[in-house]
């Protein structure tokens, strides 16, 4: 489960009439475990997150679709309603961003540091931004166009900072937790950005991945 909402985090992690495709690369720490690799690829309305060679996720706005490699298998993700309470904070204004006045360089990209604080979940992000990153209005538009109305609504409900919120293009994102006295740290870095061709195939299930989850049951 931590490793689903850290794929939605990677995802997290990013107009015209005609946007281009990008392909992204990150690198995913935390805590002590290994290093993973995270890809994400982006066409018009459509994203793929591949997370190390074992997961993929495939999210096209109106449904989001799980991969398991090894196993061969897709799970959809669950896209009910919520619940009265989060539909009444959904609501509410936009989480803040506070700029620290820090600056660093990061793998080329000039970055300026912004925090979120978030008491409901416990956790305090550092937002490395490229505020001068030169599609990053096409590329967030992109990446706000991929979620689903649920997934705008619970982010908003959690005081989460979504992605039409960012003043820029986050390069680092930093999320420290402590969830139930556990401490824990997740790194995402943005190490490249190529805008090129995606081919559509890279958003299609394969032919031989089985239905897993409740779709099973269908």
């Amino acid at each position: 489960m931590k490793t689903i909402l850290l794929a939605g985090v990677a995802l997290l992690a990013l107009g015209t009439s005609a946007p281009a495709d990008y392909t992204i690369q990150e690198r995913m720490e935390q805590n002590d475990t290994a290093t993973q690799d995270v890809t994400i690829k982006l066409k018009a309305g459509k994203a793929r997150c591949d997370i190390g060679t074992r997961m993929s996720m495939i999210a096209n706005g109106s449904e989001i679709i799980m991969l398991m490699h090894l196993e061969k298998a897709e799970m959809k993700m669950p896209n009910r309603g919520i619940s009265k309470d989060q539909k009444a904070a959904s609501g509410k204004p936009a989480a803040t961003l506070e700029p620290t006045g820090r600056k660093e360089k990061i793998n080329g990209f000039d970055t300026e540091e912004y925090l979120h604080e978030n008491p409901k979940l416990e956790s305090r992000t550092h937002f490395w931004i490229a505020k001068d990153f030169p599609d990053k209005d096409e590329i967030i538009k992109m990446l706000n166009a991929m979620q689903t109305p649920v997934t705008k609504q619970l982010m908003r409900a959690a005081d989460t900072i979504a992605p039409e919120d960012f003043p820029g293009l986050p390069i680092r994102t930093e999320v420290e937790s402590n969830i139930m006295g556990k401490p824990s740290k997740t790194t995402i870095t943005i190490t490249s950005i190529n805008k090129e061709p995606v081919d559509d195939s890279a958003f299609m299930v394969p032919d031989d991945y089985r239905a897993a989850g409740p779709e099973e049951n269908d």
